[in-house]
């Protein structure tokens, strides 16, 4: 997924035929293979990002101890339309794009591994009934709620919406239902 515009007229940068998914993929194999800055792409395409249509909704970090650490940062944005999804097979092991409930439902079955943060993060987008629903909760930037470590929250936090189902993992998410 690309969120960019076209640099004159601020258009959305549309990947609708074989011929530009083919270039595009073409620079995404050379910023993969470090023959091609991203920043290059940008500038051949005269696109800017657009960074406006995405938001920081969620950051979770692994508490000390563990041996495998992590510092999660979740992000959401609308797909754009005329976008497909495709793997890149380089940092990605594995994609697919799922509903949330068909996630939890997989995941339910061990059909599916979930590193903790993601699954928490699905758990919390499956509170939501559409899209739109997810980016106005977004949209809203709430007060982050604080998942509470060992049962106590940080001070001046509120739990409203924190949606940890194990008190041991640290995080905050700012996106519930708004109603």
């Amino acid at each position: 997924i690309l969120l960019a515009l076209h640099r004159g007229d601020h258009s959305l940068l549309e990947l609708d035929s074989p011929a530009i998914i083919q270039r595009f993929e073409a620079h995404r194999d050379g910023v993969n293979a470090a023959s091609l800055d991203f920043l290059e792409v940008l500038n051949r395409e005269s696109l800017i990002l657009d960074a406006a249509t995405m938001h920081y909704v969620a950051r979770w970090i692994t508490p000390v101890g563990p041996p495998r650490r992590f510092d999660t940062r979740f992000f959401v944005a609308r797909m754009p339309a005329w976008q497909q999804p495709i793997h890149d097979d380089h940092e990605l092991v594995h994609s697919s794009w799922m509903a949330p409930a068909e996630i939890l439902a997989l995941a339910e079955r061990k059909e599916i591994s979930l590193m903790p943060p993601t699954m928490r993060m699905v758990e919390c987008l499956a509170q939501f009934t559409s899209t739109a629903a997810v980016m106005a909760s977004a949209e809203a930037n709430l007060p982050d709620a604080r998942v509470p470590m060992n049962g106590i929250a940080a001070v001046g936090t509120s739990m409203a919406g924190a949606v940890s189902l194990n008190q041991a993992e640290p995080g905050w998410v700012r996106l519930r239902p708004l109603s």
